[in-house]
C-alpha cells in the first residue's frame, strides 16, 4: 500500500514538471529585416578554352634581293693562238656565248661544264675548232659537258642561254687553274666557278 502511494506521488510531481515546460513562454528573439536582393555585379570576361589566339597584322614580306649581276662579258677578249694557257668567254651584240681555251705552248687537256641558271635552257650549241676523236661534247635542257683533248691551241664552242646567265665550271688538267679571261677587255674572272649574265 505504501509502495502504491509512492508511485502515485511521483507520477504527480513528473506530470507537473512536464506541464511547467510546456507553458513556459518561448524566449523573443530579434525580429531581421529580410534579405534585400543583390545587384547584379558584372563579371570580368573569362578566356575561351582552345580559342585561336589574335595575332596583329604579319610583317611585310621583304622578297629577297636578286644577287648583283657583274656584266663584264661583252666583247671578244685579246686572244690569239699563241696566247697564254687559259679560257676565253665573251657575249657577241647577238646574246650568243662564246668560250675558247688556248693551250699555251704545250698541250692541255680542257673540261669543265656550262649550266644556264635561272631557268635558262641551252640552244644554239655549235663546236668551234675541234677535233672529232680528241674534243667532245655532251648536251642537256641544262647543261654542256666538254672535253677537249687535241693538241691544237685552240678549242671551243658557242651557245646561247634562254635566261641570258650561265654558270661556269672549269678545269685545266683535272685542276680548277683560275685563267679565265672575260670580255673585251679580257679581265680575270673571280675563279675557276662563277656566274654571270647579259
Amino acid at each position: 500500500m505504501r509502495n502504491r502511494i509512492g508511485m502515485f506521488a511521483g507520477l504527480l510531481v513528473l506530470s507537473a514538471a512536464t506541464i511547467g515546460c510546456y507553458e513556459q513562454p518561448a524566449p523573443a528573439y530579434p525580429q531581421q529585416p529580410p534579405p534585400q536582393p543583390m545587384a547584379p555585379q558584372p563579371m570580368a570576361p573569362q578566356p575561351v578554352p582552345n580559342a585561336p589566339e589574335v595575332m596583329g597584322p604579319p610583317p611585310t614580306y621583304v622578297p629577297p634581293q636578286p644577287m648583283g649581276v657583274v656584266k663584264d662579258v661583252y666583247g671578244r677578249p685579246p686572244f690569239h693562238a699563241g696566247s697564254p694557257l687559259g679560257y676565253w668567254i665573251w657575249v657577241d651584240p647577238s646574246g650568243t656565248w662564246h668560250l675558247r681555251s688556248t693551250t699555251g705552248s704545250i698541250a692541255h687537256v680542257f673540261t669543265g661544264r656550262v649550266i644556264a641558271t635561272r631557268g635558262g635552257v641551252i640552244s644554239s650549241l655549235r663546236p668551234k675548232f675541234m677535233r672529232p676523236g680528241f674534243d667532245g661534247m655532251s648536251a642537256a635542257p641544262r647543261l654542256v659537258n666538254f672535253t677537249f683533248r687535241s693538241p691544237d691551241p685552240i678549242h671551243g664552242f658557242t651557245f646561247r642561254s634562254t635566261s641570258g646567265c650561265v654558270r661556269f665550271e672549269l678545269f685545266i688538267d683535272g685542276r680548277a687553274i683560275p685563267r679565265v679571261h672575260l670580255g673585251a677587255s679580257g679581265v680575270r674572272a673571280e675563279g675557276s666557278f662563277f656566274e654571270r649574265c647579259q
